[in-house]
């Protein structure tokens, strides 16, 4: 079953870059199918999310599901900001 996993956490600030704390706040575990799947949604303090995939689908975000289309490869993993224009309560799809 292929599968993707976003992990959710506080965003920490050093020498001015934003970077992922080791400690995360949650994790979800998505099935990869036929039609799409909703994230549920993100705690109030998540600021940064690490969304990996072990096959290739298309994700997308925010206040309007269609504001952002993202495809991405099998085993890629990719960093977001859920901060401000990406609301931390919404779901990912």
């Amino acid at each position: 079953m292929a599968i993707l996993t976003i992990t959710e956490s506080r965003a920490t600030v050093i020498a001015g870059l934003q970077v992922l704390r080791l400690s995360s706040i949650a994790s979800q575990t998505l099935a990869i199918g036929a039609g799409p799947v909703s994230s549920t949604p993100f705690h109030p303090d998540t600021k940064l999310i690490r969304v990996h995939t072990d096959a290739p689908c298309r994700i997308t975000g925010g206040r309007d599901a269609g504001a952002a289309d993202i495809p991405l490869s099998a085993n890629q993993t990719e960093y977001f900001d859920v901060t401000e224009s990406f609301l931390a309560n919404t779901p990912f799809v």
